[in-house]
C-alpha cells in the first residue's frame, strides 16, 4: 500500500499545536495569580480594618479615662507615643493594601492578555488546520479523477492547483505569524517555510539601564492650577486650590508627596501651623521624604516659637542627609530663642564654617558677633576683635543688608570696646575696605552707590591697591549708572600704573574707547601686550588692536592689521585667539574677492583646530574652505568639503549653510548625506552602561525632593552624591539633566550643555545621543509656546531657539539692559507690541511666561514680516530693526554667510548663529516638518 504523502506544513501545524498548549497553560497560571492577588488584597484590607478598629477602641477607652480623671501626664505622653505608632502601623497596612490592589490589577491585566493570546494561537492553528483539510480534499479529488479518466495531463493540472493552494496557505500562515509576533510575550517566531520572508532588521540596542522617571506631584492634572500659582509665586492661592482639589481617599503613596507640597507652600507664606501639620503627616516612616519632612517641621516649629519642640524634631532628623548643617542651624536658633546662646554659639560657628557664603551667612555672622559682644563666650573684651572683624565683613561684602541685619550697630559696639586698647580702630572703614564695599554695591546692582563710594576712595587714596581697585569699580559703575557720562578709564589706568590690575584697566579701558577714541584704544592694547606678554589677555589685546588698525585710515593699515593677525598664532601658541585671528585674515580677503588667497589661512585653522566644537566656530573654516573651492572652480572639492561639514558638525550654523549649498548643487546628494550622517548612531542606546550612583541613597532623596519641588535641597543631595564631581561620567551628568527637565527645571537641565558637556555636538540626535540633545534643547513651557506660535503663525522651534538664547529659560530674569522675562523684552518694546491688545506690558507681567512668550512671538512675527529673511529677523530681535536696516543698506555683498560674518555687533553676529542652530535642533528633535526652514536658508539676502 503506497504511503500517504506527508503534509508539507506539518512542522508549522505541530508548532501551532504546541503554542496553543503553552497559551492554555499560561492562562491557567494567570488565573491562579489573579485569584492569589485577590486573596492577598482581601487579607490586607482585613488587617488594616482590624488595626483601625483596635486603634478606635483604644482611643475610646483613653477618652473615657481622660474624662474620669484617671490619666496622668505620663499616661498622656505614653498615649501620644502610642497614637503615633498606631498611625504608622495603619499607614503601613494601608500601603500594603494599596500594593495588593495594584498587584490584583496587574494580575487581571495578565489574565486578559493570556486569554487574548490563547484566542490568537487557536486562530493561527485553525488556519494551518484548514490548509491541511484543503490539501486532503485536493488529493482526494485528484485520486478520484485519476481513477475515472487517468492520464498525465489531469495529474499535472491538479498538481499545479495543489501548489497554488499550498502557496496560498503558506502566505496566510506567515501573515498570521507576523500578527502573532506583535501580540506580546506569548508570540513565538514563525516557522521556516518555502516562502522567502523579508530580511530581518537588526534589533535596536537596549539601554543598559532604564532612565529614572520622576512622578512630579504638580504634574497631576488635578493640580494644574496649583502648579500655575506656584510658578507665579502666588503661594496663598496655590495652597487654597490644593486643599480644594485634594481627594479624601488619596492613596498612601500619593499622600506623602501631596502633604510635603502642602507644607512647602504653607511655609512660603509663613503659615507655620498649616506647614507643621502637613509636614508631620509626611514624616510617616513609609514616606521617602520623611527625613526632610522632619527638617521642615523643625523649621516650622522654630518659626512658631516652639523652641523645645523644634530642637527635639531637629534631633530626630537622620544625619546622613545633605542638609545636615541646616538641622544644626535650627537647633542653634531654637537654643538662642530659649536664651541659651552659649549652646547655640558653637553650632553657629560650625554652620558658618561649612557655608561661608550660604543663604544665611549674613544674619548668622551678625548673631555670632552680637553673642560675643554680649559676653556669651566670656568677657566681651576678649572677643571684641573677632566681633569687629565679623561685623566688618558683613558691612564690606553685603552692604545692602548690613544695617538691617545689625552689623553696623555690632561694629560700633566692638569699636567702643577696642578703641581704648588700639588707637588705630575707628568707626570709619579703611580705603581698602571701602574699595571692596564699592565693588559689593556694584555687584548688588547699585552702580550709583558704587560710583559714589569709589569716587570718595579715589579722592583720598591717589595710589596703591585701594586706589586701583576703587578706580576700576568707579569706571565700571559709571558705564552702568543711569545718566552717568563719566569716563573713568583714564583714571583707572593712571591709578593702576604700578599695580598688577593695570592689565585689566588697559584691556577694559581699550574696549570702552574702541568706538569713541580708537587711537587711544590701539595704544592701550599695544601697551598691554608689551607689559604683560604672558598674560591670558595678551592675545586678546593683539586681536582687538588689529581689528581697530584695520578700520583706521592710516597708510598701510590693511597690511599692518593682516600682519598682526597672521602672526598671532605663533606669537601666542597657548592662547585662544589664534584661529579667530586667521579667520579674520581670510574674511578680509574673501570680502575683497581674493578667494584664492583665503585658502592658506583657512587651511591653517583646520590644522590648528581639527576638532573644533565651539558653537560659534564649529565647521566655519571647513565651510569657507569649501566656498573657496567652489568660487575658484574646484566643484568636486567643494562638494566633498560641504559634505564633510554636514557629516561632522550636526546642526551647527555652518552645517546649515553647507547643507543649503550642497542642496543648490545636488539636492539628492544633500538629502542622502544628511540621512547617512544621522544614521550613524541609530543603533545605539542611552545610557550605554549602568550607573550605580542612581541607586545611591543621596540620589534617591534628590529625586523624591524634585518631585515635590524642594529644588535647593534636591540640588544639595545631587552634589552630595558625588555625581557632579570633577571627572564625572558624562552619561551621569546628562541623566541628571533629564531629571531636572522632568521636574520642570529646564534652566538647570540644559545648563550642562552650556559648559561642562559638548560630546553630543559630534553626533546627530539619534540613538544614544537623542537624550543628550533633548536635555540641551528642552521644550520649556510647551503649552504656552505652542499656543502663542499658533496665534502668530510662527514655527515653535524658532520661539524655543530665541527663548533658549535670550533667557536660558529663567522666567523672571532681568538683563543689565533691563530686558525682562523668558523672551527678554524691554518695557517700551513690550508696550509697543501690546498696543491694541489686552496684554499687559508692565515689568511684573513680563516675568509671567504666558505674557512674555505671547509678546515675544508677536514681535518676532512682526520682524519676520518686515525683514523677510529669517536671519535678518533674528538679528533685528537682538540688535534692533534700525541697526539691521543700516547694515543691509551698507552691505558690500548679498551672500548670507559673508553678511553675517560682517555684522559689526559681536553679540548680534553670534546671536544669529546661535538661534539658527537652536532652531534647527528643536525642529530636528520635535518638529521635523519645520526643519525645512533652517536647512533651506536663502543663501542671498535678495533685497
Amino acid at each position: 500500500m503506497p504511503r500517504t504523502p506527508k503534509y508539507p506544513l506539518e512542522q508549522l501545524r505541530e508548532h501551532r499545536d504546541r503554542r496553543v498548549d503553552a497559551a492554555t497553560a499560561e492562562l491557567g497560571q494567570a488565573v491562579r495569580s489573579r485569584e492569589a492577588a485577590e486573596e492577598a488584597k482581601r487579607r490586607a484590607d482585613r488587617e488594616r480594618d482590624d488595626a483601625e478598629a483596635r486603634a478606635a477602641a483604644v482611643r475610646s477607652a483613653e477618652a473615657d479615662r481622660l474624662a474620669s480623671g484617671e490619666l496622668r501626664a505620663v499616661d498622656l505622653a505614653r498615649a501620644e507615643a502610642w497614637e503615633h505608632a498606631a498611625r504608622g502601623e495603619i499607614a503601613a497596612l494601608a500601603g500594603a493594601a494599596d500594593r495588593a490592589e495594584g498587584q490584583r490589577r496587574d494580575a487581571d491585566d495578565a489574565e486578559v492578555r493570556a486569554r487574548g493570546a490563547l484566542a490568537q494561537t487557536k486562530a493561527e492553528r485553525d488556519v494551518v488546520a484548514e490548509g491541511r483539510s484543503a490539501l486532503r480534499r485536493s488529493r482526494q479529488a485528484r485520486a478520484r479523477s485519476e481513477r475515472r479518466r487517468g492520464g498525465r495531463r489531469s495529474v499535472r493540472r491538479l498538481s499545479r492547483q495543489e501548489g497554488a493552494l499550498m502557496r496560498r496557505f503558506a502566505w496566510v500562515a506567515v501573515a498570521v505569524a507576523a500578527i502573532g509576533c506583535r501580540g506580546g510575550s506569548n508570540a513565538g517566531p514563525p516557522v521556516s517555510t518555502n516562502v522567502k520572508a523579508p530580511e530581518p532588521k537588526a534589533p535596536a540596542a537596549r539601554p543598559a539601564m532604564d532612565l529614572p522617571v520622576l512622578r512630579v506631584v504638580l504634574d497631576d492634572p488635578r493640580l494644574a492650577k496649583v502648579k500655575e500659582h506656584d510658578r507665579a509665586k502666588e503661594w496663598t492661592a496655590a495652597l487654597r486650590v490644593l486643599r480644594e482639589v485634594r481627594p479624601a481617599d488619596l492613596p498612601a503613596p500619593e499622600r506623602c508627596g501631596w502633604d510635603y507640597v502642602e507644607g512647602r507652600l504653607a511655609l512660603q507664606i509663613n503659615a507655620t501651623t498649616d506647614a507643621l501639620g502637613a509636614f508631620e503627616r509626611a514624616e510617616d516612616a513609609a514616606c521617602p521624604l520623611a527625613a526632610y519632612a522632619k527638617l521642615r517641621s523643625s523649621q516650622a516649629l522654630a518659626r512658631a516659637g516652639r523652641a523645645d519642640d523644634a530642637i527635639a524634631r531637629a534631633k530626630s532628623v537622620p544625619e546622613d542627609i545633605a542638609a545636615v548643617s541646616d538641622v544644626k542651624l535650627v537647633i542653634a536658633e531654637s537654643l538662642a530663642a530659649k536664651g541659651d546662646r552659649a549652646g547655640a554659639l558653637p553650632l553657629w560657628r560650625a554652620w558658618l564654617a561649612a557655608n561661608p557664603h550660604g543663604n544665611r551667612w549674613v544674619d548668622t555672622t551678625v548673631r555670632i558677633a552680637t553673642a560675643l559682644l554680649d559676653g556669651v563666650d566670656g568677657a566681651p573684651d576678649g572677643h571684641a576683635r573677632e566681633a569687629y572683624d565679623l561685623a566688618t565683613k558683613v558691612i564690606v561684602e553685603a552692604p545692602k543688608l548690613a544695617d538691617a541685619a545689625g552689623a553696623v550697630s555690632a561694629r560700633s559696639r566692638a569699636v567702643a570696646l577696642l578703641r581704648g586698647r588700639d588707637g588705630a580702630i575707628t568707626e570709619a572703614l579703611s580705603d581698602t575696605e571701602r574699595a571692596r564695599q564699592a565693588q559689593a554695591w556694584l555687584d548688588a546692582g547699585e552702580p550709583a552707590r558704587a560710583f559714589e563710594i569709589a569716587s570718595q576712595v579715589l579722592g583720598s587714596a591717589k595710589a596703591g591697591a585701594a586706589a586701583c581697585r576703587a578706580a576700576l569699580t568707579r569706571a565700571n559703575a559709571a558705564a552702568k549708572a543711569k545718566g552717568n557720562k563719566t569716563n573713568g578709564w583714564p583714571d583707572a589706568v593712571s591709578a593702576c600704573d604700578k599695580d598688577d590690575q593695570l592689565v585689566q584697566a588697559l584691556y577694559s579701558g581699550a574696549k570702552a574707547h574702541a568706538s569713541k577714541d580708537p587711537k587711544l584704544a590701539i595704544d592701550w592694547f599695544a601697551r598691554l601686550e608689551k607689559l604683560f606678554p604672558s598674560h591670558r589677555l595678551a592675545d586678546d589685546a593683539r586681536f582687538r588692536g588689529a581689528l581697530l588698525v584695520a578700520q583706521s585710515s592710516d597708510e598701510g593699515h590693511e597690511e599692518r592689521a593682516e600682519q598682526m593677525l597672521r602672526t598671532l598664532p605663533d606669537a601666542y601658541p597657548s592662547g585662544d585667539m589664534g584661529t579667530e585671528a586667521l579667520f579674520r585674515v581670510a574674511l578680509a580677503k574673501m570680502q575683497r574677492g581674493e578667494w584664492e588667497a583665503a585658502k592658506a589661512p583657512l587651511d591653517r585653522i583646520v590644522e590648528l583646530a581639527p576638532e573644533d566644537r565651539h558653537w560659534a566656530t564649529a565647521g566655519r573654516a571647513e565651510y569657507f574652505r569649501a566656498r573657496v573651492a567652489a568660487v575658484t572652480g574646484d566643484a568636486e572639492g567643494a562638494r566633498a568639503r560641504f559634505t564633510r561639514v554636514v557629516e561632522r558638525h550636526p546642526l551647527a550654523f555652518y552645517m546649515l549653510l553647507a547643507h543649503a549649498r550642497l542642496s543648490a548643487i545636488d539636492p539628492a546628494l544633500a538629502a542622502r548625506v544628511l540621512e547617512e550622517a544621522a544614521a550613524r548612531d541609530k543603533g545605539s542606546a542611552f545610557p550605554s552602561r549602568a550607573h550605580a550612583i542612581f541607586e545611591s541613597a543621596a540620589m534617591g532623596r534628590a529625586m523624591r525632593l524634585l518631585e515635590v519641588g524642594d529644588v535647593d535641597a534636591a540640588r544639595r543631595e545631587v552634589s552630595a552624591s558625588g555625581a557632579l564631581a570633577d571627572g564625572a561620567d558624562a552619561e551621569v551628568l546628562w541623566t541628571i539633566g533629564v531629571l531636572y527637565n522632568q521636574a520642570g527645571l529646564p534652566d538647570l537641565g540644559h545648563a550642562f550643555s552650556r559648559g561642562r558637556l559638548s560630546d553630543h555636538l559630534a553626533h546627530y540626535p539619534e540613538g544614544k545621543w537623542r537624550v543628550p540633545w533633548e536635555v540641551a534643547y528642552p521644550r520649556a513651557f510647551e503649552p504656552i509656546v505652542v499656543k502663542a506660535c499658533a496665534q502668530s503663525s510662527l514655527p515653535t522651534p524658532l520661539a524655543w531657539g530665541i527663548m533658549r538664547e535670550e533667557s536660558s529659560f529663567i522666567a523672571d530674569v532681568r538683563s543689565h539692559a533691563n530686558a525682562i522675562g523668558l523672551m527678554q523684552l524691554i518695557p517700551p518694546t513690550a508696550k509697543w507690541v501690546a498696543a491694541g491688545t489686552s496684554l499687559p506690558s508692565d515689568e511684573a507681567s513680563l516675568k509671567r511666561p504666558e505674557v512674555s512668550v505671547e509678546l515675544g512671538t508677536r514681535l518676532l512675527a512682526k520682524l519676520r514680516g518686515t525683514h523677510g529673511h529669517p536671519a535678518l529677523a533674528i538679528g533685528a530681535y537682538n540688535g534692533g530693526g534700525g541697526a539691521v536696516e543700516r547694515w543691509v543698506s551698507a552691505r558690500t555683498t548679498d551672500e548670507l554667510d559673508l553678511f553675517v560674518e560682517l555684522v559689526p555687533y559681536d553679540e548680534t553676529r553670534n546671536y544669529i548663529k546661535r538661534v539658527l542652530s537652536s532652531q534647527a535642533a528643536y525642529a530636528y528633535l520635535y518638529d521635523p516638518t519645520a526643519l525645512k526652514e533652517p536647512l533651506g536658508l536663502p543663501l542671498r539676502l535678495g533685497r
